[in-house]
């Protein structure tokens, strides 16, 4: 039946086979393939927080992304937006972390990275069914990977050509269009920054690859068949911009929603109920039977308010938490699953279900962001960031005219998986070369940071310099495992009281020691980019005005670029520098990308687990939570 805000047009009871509480990335596949499977499908009920999807210009642009958590009425409407706990190791700051609340759930706002793991990642959970040759064909399904160009010979084994969602490089700054055999679309312009950042960062020694996505890579930048600036080598070798979420022929944002979901909604089998917030499960004994919702008054605010009413609605068989990382924990415990002694002093009623896991082990990938000035002539995303009205028009024609132009682009086009050297290691000290042995050194697939550069800046900081500058990219560097663990934990049975929220960030010396690292690798990259003039000195670490690291800015008129980038030798940074850089990221980094996973950990009940290898609950029937 068609997707529905309103529970009076539900047939009563509400008794369906199967309740999917979160219409989230997880959700909407499991209710799309469940839906349209034979013979003899389950009735499905999905209860989605947050509003439908389709045809909405902040979801379907990827060139919305980064603009939607900026624009408050887009941030309100689209996310719920939790605060951590004030944090002592980040100067007192408290976190702020969105987390979608729309169809589609991540997958409907995020910023599109076609961004894998590691083999080793699924190895190292040691489940069956959850290895990383057992996973491969899973990942190869959802997909139709697109990339003649940059790839012209994908690897069969590893990526997947028939799936609902395609990968490709939408376009603005982003790489030339797919060329079928029709030629949709036209060659799109090639991202200078792509090509400069890429072209430095193999001048400072980082190996190249064709395939950064292939579950086998821990350090590199991807390659093209294209040629581009300062790199040459026997078989010239260019940038192959970060492959997207972004259909190739549409340069619309692929989703879970529009994929999977939409596409069988006319089925009688499949109910979707939106802007309804799922607070507990309703269990019988040791079984889930359905679970309890409400209907928000006013659906756009970050958290609802007043309950316009209470429903239930029955499960035959099966209910399955969708909910997300920060919202399925407090799901659960609401539902007097967890530990006994929170329970109880939240005012949770008896009985309980004891599981200590749930809301514990809290993880996110730690990040920085941090802008540098560049050339006004290099081509960025930063006129389309500002609204310039003639580049949002000539956005809106190549939309219109054939799915392409700088709509299509989320101005991220480049990156690279990097791994410290022996001579790295071995200066970040006796701490990080004990972390190094034993969770990376023997691990060669698994990347210590994630870098890249964004083609404009990122957050509203920009806009507040009283001298901003013409022209801006923002580098970024994220740490892949992080060693600081956080957690979430409700206070009130009542759903609408905000969590105990204790962030995951820096609180472990161990994932200092890296970002600090990488803010440097980061660096000194940029800054062997032909259009480089320098940093942003308020929105970096506070060196010393003697120090060698300083913050420089250049004229936009550089004489000798190449002789310059040619001989620049690696920024010296003392121990005071170090410290700085940690003050500066302790203090006033965003510190996230809101990746948070972990808080209904799929390991063994007396390890701390919550579900099992089938993603069932521990000790109970008919409960799984997915999507974690």
């Amino acid at each position: 039946m068609p997707i529905s805000s309103n529970v009076a047009d539900l047939p009563h009871p509400l008794e369906y086979d199967i309740i999917i509480a979160g219409g989230g990335a997880a959700g909407c596949v499991l209710a799309g393939r469940l839906a349209s499977s034979t013979p003899n499908p389950p009735s499905i009920l999905v209860i989605e927080r947050g509003t439908d999807n389709p045809n909405d210009p902040q979801i379907r642009l990827p060139a919305q992304a980064t603009l939607n958590l900026t624009t408050p009425e887009n941030a309100h409407r689209l996310f719920t937006v939790y605060e951590t706990e004030p944090d002592e190791g980040l100067g007192g700051r408290k976190i702020l972390v969105p987390c979608a609340k729309v169809l589609g759930g991540g997958g409907s706002v995020n910023w599109m990275m076609y961004a894998r793991g590691s083999k080793s990642d699924y190895d190292d959970w040691n489940t069956e069914g959850w290895y990383g040759d057992e996973v491969i064909p899973l990942l190869q399904k959802s997909e139709t990977y697109t990339n003649p160009v940059h790839d012209p010979n994908p690897d069969p084994s590893t990526h997947g050509f028939s799936g609902p969602m395609h990968v490709s490089y939408g376009g603005g700054c982003g790489a030339p269009a797919v060329q079928s055999e029709v030629n949709i679309n036209p060659p799109r312009t090639q991202s200078t920054v792509a090509e400069e950042f890429l072209g430095a960062a193999m001048k400072k020694g980082y190996p190249a690859v064709a395939d950064l996505q292939n579950l086998k890579t821990g350090t590199a930048f991807a390659t093209s068949t294209l040629p581009f600036w300062g790199f040459v080598k026997t078989n010239p070798e260019g940038p192959q911009h970060w492959a997207k979420w972004i259909n190739p022929y549409t340069g619309q944002r692929q989703d879970s929603a529009t994929a999977y979901l939409h596409p069988n909604v006319t089925r009688p089998n499949l109910t979707v109920l939106c802007n309804q917030t799922v607070t507990r499960v309703l269990l019988t004994g040791d079984t889930a039977t359905g679970v309890e919702f409400v209907t928000s008054l006013d659906p756009t605010t970050a958290l609802s308010t007043t309950p316009q009413a209470v429903y239930t609605a029955t499960a035959r068989k099966l209910v399955v938490l969708t909910s997300g990382n920060l919202s399925s924990p407090q799901i659960l415990q609401r539902s007097g699953i967890g530990e006994p002694a929170r329970l109880n002093a939240a005012g949770v009623s008896p009985p309980f279900h004891p599981l200590p896991g749930v809301g514990e082990n809290l993880q996110d990938h730690t990040a920085l962001f941090t802008p540098f000035r560049v050339k006004k002539s290099l081509q960025t995303h930063e006129d389309y960031i500002r609204g310039d009205p003639l580049v949002r028009k000539e956005a809106d024609r190549d939309m219109a005219l054939n799915g392409s132009g700088k709509h299509t682009s989320n101005a991220t086009d480049c990156g690279g998986r990097v791994r410290p050297t022996a001579e790295e290691v071995e200066r970040m000290g006796e701490l990080w070369k004990k972390i190094w042995r034993e969770r990376y050194e023997h691990r060669h697939d698994k990347p210590v940071l994630l870098i890249c550069p964004f083609a404009g800046s990122v957050f509203p900081p920009m806009t507040s310099l009283p001298h901003w500058p013409d022209n801006i990219i923002t580098g970024s560097a994220y740490l892949q495992y992080p060693l600081s663990r956080g957690s979430i934990h409700i206070v009130s049975s009542d759903w609408n009281k905000p969590p105990k929220f204790i962030g995951p960030y820096l609180r472990d010396e161990g994932d200092v020691l890296p970002m600090v690292w990488g803010y440097k690798v980061l660096r000194e990259i940029i800054r062997r980019m032909p259009s480089y003039l320098g940093e942003i000195a308020e929105l970096h670490p506070p060196f010393s005005l003697t120090s060698n690291a300083k913050s420089v800015m250049y004229p936009d008129i550089r004489d000798g670029v190449d002789t310059e980038i040619k001989h620049m030798e690696d920024i010296h940074y003392t121990a005071d520098d170090d410290k700085a850089i940690e003050t500066w990221l302790r203090e006033k980094m965003q510190m996230t990308i809101w990746h948070s996973i972990g808080t209904c950990s799929m390991k063994p009940r007396e390890k701390g687990g919550v579900v099992d290898g089938k993603l069932n609950v521990h000790g109970l029937k008919g409960l799984k939570v997915a999507g974690e």
